[in-house]
């Protein structure tokens, strides 16, 4: 096994074991220790490095615990002063990290150059490693090693991966920019929301290890959108059977909520729920790979961040959950089942938009009510029991009743 160069008083060696499970590598080290470290509650720390190409990059561990404390890349700490309390030396081999390359997450798969950095550290100064650096309690750092060997990685690498996620992510994109242009234009409120989400995966990329520098990703991101724009402006068409199809081969639950989320925000961003924009979202959530318990929640909740209006700007069934494929009698018991959990919310939201959006809901409801009541089903379709009789004749204590007074019994009534 190769050997660190002997210009430090401590020499560091892979050790390749061969384990019931696989192959196992071994970090151990050896010699005297540097005197700054006598007398001291040390650690020795181990990062990897992938140096195969023009500059070095993180080696992840899908072992939690070799881990880094905020992120996945690699990293084992050993702390020896209990077994050398006051030795100078360490006089045999000893192991201070290890892994098995089945749980390592490289920039690529295959055959790769490892580069090894083994830090000893006073365990007071508390020296923060992140991303394989130094970012804090630099005073802390007492000798620095490395050495590079080779191994073989099975797992595919995160730049494959974030590759990947980006088309992906470039598809909903697209998927988002037709919910967009829907209601027959792209205005500029719609293009900020673009951005800020843009920006969003930009950082959350980075944190992904995605393999790019920040130039790289930012060009990459900003092409995205860029070519989005270009084609809702100039075709104003996206072929959204197609774009669908490639999302439910590959597309993971995250993404498809990452999809839904961004599609609510962009119809929300005038502050008008069109109809053609909830005609097309409604078709993505039936594709989407998630839980209906859950697609209807966040429904409802973004229901409540957008100006609710009826009639010409507003398909009421896609809003409201109706399927037009269900009989009258089960859209009814929908819609009683909707007004009961809207007008139990209604005094739980506090003053502003959302309650008001929540009574225009409710408002909804009962038109749509109306609109499924008429013509009047046969008996026996329906469970509804028949409305209190209007002939009352008005008095102090019994005021004439609004005019939508008797749906709203109607909609009450047990189900």
């Amino acid at each position: 096994m190769p050997t660190a160069p002997d210009g430090s008083s401590l020499r560091i060696r892979v050790e390749r074991l061969d384990v019931e499970d696989g192959e196992f590598f071994q970090i151990v080290v050896k010699g005297r220790l540097p005197d700054c470290a006598y007398r001291k509650d040390i650690d020795f720390v181990v990062s990897l490095f992938d140096c195969s190409g023009s500059r070095d990059l993180a080696i992840l561990s899908a072992e939690p615990l070799l881990q880094e404390i905020h992120t996945p890349v690699y990293q084992s700490r050993e702390n020896v002063r209990d077994s050398y309390p006051r030795a100078k030396v360490i006089s045999s081999w000893l192991p201070i990290g290890g892994f098995m390359p089945d749980f390592l997450i490289g920039p690529h798969w295959g055959f790769r150059n490892i580069r090894v950095v083994v830090r000893l550290v006073d365990v007071i100064e508390d020296v923060e490693v992140m991303v394989g650096e130094i970012v804090d309690g630099f005073d802390g750092l007492l000798w620095t090693g490395e050495m590079t060997f080779q191994c073989f990685l099975r797992m595919e690498g995160y730049t494959e991966t974030a590759s990947r996620h980006r088309r992906l992510e470039s598809v909903a994109l697209r998927l988002a920019m037709a919910v967009a242009i829907a209601d027959g234009e792209l205005d500029t409120k719609e293009i900020d929301v673009f951005r800020d989400r843009i920006k969003w995966w930009m950082a959350n990329s980075r944190f992904n290890f995605d393999g790019l520098d920040k130039k790289r990703r930012s060009t990459s991101y900003r092409g995205m959108l860029s070519r989005a724009i270009t084609r809702a402006t100039e075709n104003k068409t996206f072929d959204t059977d197609r774009l669908l199809k490639r999302l439910d081969k590959e597309a993971s639950p995250y993404l498809w909520r990452e999809l839904l989320d961004l599609c609510y925000e962009v119809m929300s961003a005038n502050g008008i729920a069109h109809a053609d924009q909830l005609r097309l979202i409604r078709k993505i959530t039936d594709n989407a790979n998630l839980d209906p318990k859950e697609i209807t929640k966040f429904r409802e909740h973004k229901m409540l961040e957008f100006e609710i209006k009826t009639q010409a700007t507003s398909a009421t069934d896609e809003l409201l959950g109706i399927d037009t494929s269900w009989d009258i009698a089960r859209i009814r018991k929908h819609l009683r089942s909707e007004y009961k959990k809207w007008n139990g919310r209604l005094n739980t939201i506090p003053e502003g938009k959302a309650r008001e959006n929540a009574q225009g809901i409710l408002n909804m409801i009962g038109e749509a009510y109306k609109k499924y009541t008429l013509p009047k089903p046969a008996p026996g379709a329906d469970q509804t029991l028949p409305a209190a009789s209007k002939t009352e004749a008005p008095s102090e204590d019994n005021p004439t009743p609004p005019e939508d007074y008797w749906t709203q019994l109607d909609l009450f009534r047990n189900i």
